[in-house]
C-alpha cells in the first residue's frame, strides 16, 4: 500500500508541475499576444490616418485644377511686389480722407510664397480719432483695392477719443 501511495503522490506532483508549466506558458503567450495586439492596433490607426491623408490629398489635387483659373485671375488683380509698398501711402491717404487725428504705420515680416501661392507682407496700423472716423477708416481699408487679410483689431474707446491698433497682411504677386 505504501508503494501505491508513493506512486499517486508522484503522479500528482507531475500533474501539478505540468499544470504550473502550462499555466506559465499560457501567461507568457497571453502577454506576447497582448503586446502584438497593441502594435497591430497602433499600425491600423496609423494606416487609417495615412488613408485619410491620401483621400484629402486626392480631393485637394482635384480642387487645385478647379482653382487654377481663379488663382490666375487673382494674380492679375494683385499688385506687384514693388507696388505693395505703396500700401503705406494709401493708408495715410485714407487716414487723411477719413480725418483721423493721428496714424502710425509699420510693415512687418514678408512671407514670400512658392510659385503656386501668394506672397504677403504683414503690417500694423495705429490710429486715433472719433469713433465714426475710426470705423470709416476700417471700412475704407477693406475696400481699398488691396487684398488685405485683417488678422486682429483692438479698439479702445474713451469719452473723447477712440484708438485702434490693427494688424494684418497685404498680398501681392
Amino acid at each position: 500500500m505504501g508503494g501505491f501511495r508513493k506512486k499517486i503522490i508522484i503522479e500528482a506532483v507531475i500533474y501539478a508541475v505540468a499544470i504550473i508549466v502550462a499555466g506559465g506558458c499560457l501567461y507568457f503567450f497571453r502577454m506576447a499576444i497582448a503586446k502584438n495586439a497593441d502594435s497591430i492596433s497602433a499600425i491600423r490607426l496609423a494606416d487609417n490616418q495615412r488613408r485619410l491623408d491620401v483621400q484629402d490629398l486626392s480631393v485637394l489635387k482635384s480642387e487645385e485644377a478647379k482653382a487654377a483659373p481663379m488663382l490666375e485671375t487673382l494674380r492679375k488683380v494683385l499688385p506687384a511686389r514693388d507696388d505693395v509698398f505703396r500700401f503705406r501711402q494709401s493708408m495715410e491717404e485714407l487716414g487723411k480722407k477719413e480725418q483721423v487725428t493721428s496714424l502710425g504705420f509699420s510693415f512687418g515680416a514678408e512671407n514670400v510664397g512658392a510659385a503656386e501661392s501668394l506672397s504677403s507682407v504683414s503690417f500694423e496700423i495705429y490710429l486715433n480719432g472719433s469713433e465714426s472716423q475710426v470705423m470709416d477708416f476700417l471700412k475704407s481699408v477693406e475696400t481699398s483695392g488691396y487684398m488685405v487679410n485683417i488678422v486682429g483689431v483692438e479698439i479702445n474707446d474713451s469719452d473723447t477719443n477712440t484708438s485702434m491698433r490693427m494688424n494684418g497682411n497685404v498680398f501681392y504677386k
